[in-house]
């Protein structure tokens, strides 16, 4: 009499377990995601287009509140400073 086997596979992926902590990791994933984006969004880089005092004062009253003001590699000098204000 011939033996017959049967052999069954179980997709595991399809039978996952679902935890209410598993979807509140899911959920702190995306709300971190749209933190970063919205971040990322208000705040601006604005590059001078030398380190001379007037392209250097240009760029600061051009940025906005929360942006940063990057000052290229060069040498200059500076006879007057200047005040930032309202940013």
């Amino acid at each position: 009499m011939p033996v017959v086997r049967a052999i069954a596979r179980v997709d595991l992926q399809k039978f996952s377990i679902r935890t209410p902590f598993s979807f509140g990791i899911q959920a702190l994933a995306v709300w971190a995601m749209l933190w970063v984006i919205l971040v990322q969004a208000h705040a601006q880089v604005i590059t001078a287009a030398s380190a001379n005092w007037y392209d250097v004062s240009n760029a600061c009253a051009e940025a906005s509140n929360g942006w940063t003001v990057v000052v290229p590699p060069g040498t200059a000098y500076w006879n007057a400073g200047f005040t930032i204000t309202n940013k």
